[in-house]
């Protein structure tokens, strides 16, 4: 079995916030108070995405704000992320409580909703004909210009082609670019936009939402992998069943102030000489081994940042001769949230 080995003076160093790619605001002036662009006053609601009037999720007594900014939200559709986004889009009506963006109430008024950027999980152009047609009478409709904003993310080839020839993802990818071509937008609302991104890289997403949300848009997206938002919000919120169960420096969350990495071995005989080994190192927050004799075995690093661990590996690995498979970067999960969360819980608890 494994043994832990506590190293490092470093303690648990979890940032509150996250940071923004793509030149966000730094400095004093960052953390300045805003008013909100979006509040959720004790909203009960559901989405209208299941079929035969059966909501996916739904939220129950949330209140939140959202300043000019980028929020990510966790959780899946049955924890009210698609209910969120329908609510704050104005694509659906609050059973209670009130949804204000800009201080309206967007489900009342179509005037505010063409100032709300939306990418919801269903489509929403004609299925028929040319690519480009649906795109212009789309256009016509909504009153948005979105040329610039298909030629930015690379996706002017796709207008040429019949709407029956898409696939889903540059479907969805197109929805995309209607979502960021709002002008000046109040709000701007995307549920899983990462799903979007085998045609339109990541990175040209994200630096996007951050030129958005520093004209002073409230971005807020949803996202049931962790990861996918990491170091690119300001804020974070978890949702769990309805509820806002955690946010920022309450969520407990595994890689904001301190990554792991797994280092494979061929058995448990090498891992515990580099356990041994990297519990010397004095920039980890700790390293535990675990296999058994026999059998292919891992090490556990921590520390405040992925390189540092891989930097303490290699130097270990360097000077013991130890035979490495592989690395793995573990990334976190919301399971793994819910559970750094519960822990936290009990411990308060405890004092």
């Amino acid at each position: 079995m494994g043994h832990a080995f506590a190293v490092g003076t470093g303690g648990d160093r979890r940032r509150d916030r996250l940071l923004r790619r793509g030149g966000g605001v730094s400095g004093p002036a960052a953390h300045a108070p805003t008013p909100p662009v979006v509040q959720l006053l004790r909203v009960h609601g559901r989405d209208t995405f299941g079929s035969g009037g059966r909501a996916r999720g739904r939220l129950y007594d949330v209140s939140l704000t959202f300043e000019a900014g980028i929020h990510a939200v966790l959780g899946r559709p049955r924890d009210g992320t698609t209910a969120l986004c329908e609510l704050i889009a104005g694509r659906a009506r609050p059973r209670a409580g009130r949804v204000l963006v800009a201080g309206r109430e967007p489900w009342r008024s179509p005037v505010l909703r063409r100032r709300i950027g939306a990418y919801l999980d269903r489509p929403t152009l004609v299925e028929a004909g040319r690519v480009g047609d649906a795109v212009a009478v789309a256009s016509e409709l909504r009153g948005i210009d979105v040329s610039a904003s298909i030629a930015e993310l690379g996706l002017a080839d796709l207008l040429g082609r019949r709407m029956a020839s898409l696939h889903a993802y540059e479907a969805r990818a197109l929805e995309l670019a209607f979502a960021l071509a709002v002008q000046r937008p109040a709000a701007v609302v995307l549920d899983e936009p990462l799903d979007a991104t085998e045609l339109v890289p990541a990175e040209a997403l994200f630096e996007r939402l951050a030129a958005m949300a520093r004209d002073g848009a409230a971005v807020i997206l949803t996202s049931s992998i962790p990861s996918d938002v990491e170091g690119v919000a300001d804020h974070v919120h978890l949702v769990d069943r309805g509820r806002v169960v955690a946010s920022d420096g309450a969520l407990g969350w595994p890689g904001a102030g301190e990554r792991e990495l797994t280092v494979w071995l061929r058995d448990a005989t090498l891992a515990r000489r580099l356990a041994s080994e990297l519990g010397q190192a004095a920039a980890l927050l700790g390293v535990a081994w675990r296999g058994r004799d026999g059998e292919t075995a891992s090490v556990s690093v921590r520390a405040a940042a992925l390189d540092e661990a891989a930097v303490a590996v290699a130097a270990a690995v360097a000077r013991t001769g130890i035979d490495v498979i592989g690395l793995q970067p573990v990334a976190p999960t919301l399971e793994s949230l819910h559970v750094a969360r519960r822990k936290r819980t009990a411990q308060e608890g405890a004092r």
